[in-house]
């Protein structure tokens, strides 16, 4: 049992079905980040979106810059993910640290060079994440220094694509979401994480999202637009490659956005 083998430490985080705190290996100290899934309370649908999610896991264990799952525990009533602990905690937490201030384009490039490398992985072996944002990117520098130690989590919403229908649900943060991904027919592909990226670009370099408001319906509509600016205030010491790249991840046709690995080999990056 989970409990003969790992203490149980400080609390890390709250889902919705789920609890992440930090659990030390009895035989060898050695700490890892837990994730207690109540199977109990969740219904058939979400039981098979657990074992869709471990499977991803699991295949993306040999994959760039992605927290690694390490082992399974699945009882009764819990299953128990044993994962990489990653002292710095969310990107999420660095943008917040950043206040007033914006990322530099070296700042930047590194935290999506490590996101690209993730993607380009799970794209190629036909994985969509489906919720890229600073929540789910974590850092091992507890100080926020080395932002090339970022690493894609949560594979919550993680689908595998292989048939051209398999992506239609609605899934994700509003904000990051793609067009196609609020359209929902015809479905999406794994190019709806690229735009993700493309929002995240936006607001580590220019300050804010390209696609806001307080109101998610006018965010949805901001979104299927595709239009958004660089303001000048925020963006006139960012260089035109940085632009273009943001350019390129946020153009509203999926079949004329740039891929992952595109991204990757670019100019900028």
């Amino acid at each position: 049992k989970f409990d003969e083998v790992y203490q149980r430490g400080r609390k890390l985080g709250l889902g919705a079905f789920a609890v992440v705190f930090i659990g030390t290996h009895r035989p060898t100290q050695t700490q890892y980040a837990v994730k207690q899934i109540d199977r109990s309370t969740m219904f058939w649908g979400d039981r098979d979106a657990l074992q869709d999610e471990i499977s991803n896991l699991k295949l993306a264990r040999s994959g760039p810059n992605i927290v690694q799952l390490y082992e399974v525990y699945e009882e009764k009533a819990f299953c128990y993910l044993i994962m990489e602990v990653m002292e710095g905690g969310e990107l999420l937490e660095c943008i917040i640290e950043k206040k007033e201030t914006t990322f530099t384009e070296r700042e930047a490039r590194s935290a999506i060079r490590c996101v690209l490398r993730a993607l380009a992985f799970l794209h190629e072996n036909k994985i969509a994440h489906r919720d890229i944002k600073p929540e789910n990117l974590l850092l091992s520098d507890p100080y926020h220094k080395d932002l090339d130690s970022v690493k894609l989590a949560d594979f919550s919403f993680a689908r595998k694509v292989v048939k051209k229908n398999d992506c239609r649900t609605l899934c994700g943060t509003p904000g990051y979401l793609s067009p196609e991904m609020l359209e929902r027919f015809p479905a999406y592909d794994v190019k709806c994480d690229v735009w993700s990226v493309g929002c995240l670009l936006f607001l580590l370099l220019g300050g804010y999202l390209p696609f806001d408001d307080d109101d998610d319906d006018i965010i949805f509509d901001l979104t299927r637009d595709g239009q958004f600016e660089f303001r000048p205030e925020f963006w006139n010491g960012v260089s035109t490659q940085a632009k273009e790249l943001v350019t390129r991840m946020l153009t509203v046709n999926p079949k004329k956005r740039i891929s992952s690995s595109k991204a990757l080999q670019s100019f900028w990056i």
